[in-house]
């Protein structure tokens, strides 16, 4: 059993390594397009880009910036009581989002009941099946933050791309 609760361990740890990167790569992104259009917006001629990129772009890439930013910290664990019971929908023992949505006591059954070890487990058991759920709840909230994060890069960029070419087409046919 202390194999499995290893395995287990280190499976949650790698994926929150994983995460960790994303959010890292995604801040580098992020960030190296909002220095690239404040230093760009002085030489922009068109009337329309003035409006969109310091108003909607920048800041949306801010806020995706931000929260990827809050991701690194340790209240982004706060994000993880949401979306409880679609989590548990998949019962598989070894995804970080289902163990966390487990309380540790039903993560200890679980476990038990998967790997057929009898309760009570030993100390040492216990101490690492509770290090297992804490570690998924922190990678279920950095998953959730990453997916925050990436659905407002892409949707101001798309929005921005959107908005210019629509006013390109008005005035095109005006």
């Amino acid at each position: 059993m202390d194999e499995n609760l290893k395995f287990l361990l280190t499976t949650v740890n790698e994926w929150l390594r994983f995460l960790e990167a994303k959010h890292t790569a995604l801040i580098a992104l992020n960030g190296a397009a909002i220095i690239g259009l404040v230093q760009s917006l002085s030489s922009i001629g068109n009337p329309s880009l003035l409006l969109l990129i310091p108003y909607w772009l920048i800041p949306g890439l801010v806020l995706a910036v931000l929260t990827s930013l809050f991701a690194m910290t340790k209240w982004a664990s706060l994000v993880t009581p949401w979306h409880r019971g679609q989590r548990l929908l998949v019962p598989n023992a070894l995804y970080f989002g289902y163990i966390s949505a487990l309380s540790v006591t039903s993560l200890q059954a679980e476990l038990a009941r998967v790997t057929g070890l009898s309760l009570p487990m030993t100390e040492s058991q216990a101490l690492l099946t509770q290090q297992i759920h804490t570690n998924a709840c922190i990678a279920y909230a950095k998953q959730r933050l990453f997916h925050w994060a990436i659905t407002c890069t892409f949707s101001i960029l798309l929005g921005c791309f959107t908005a210019f070419w629509l006013i390109r087409w008005a005035k095109a046919i005006c």
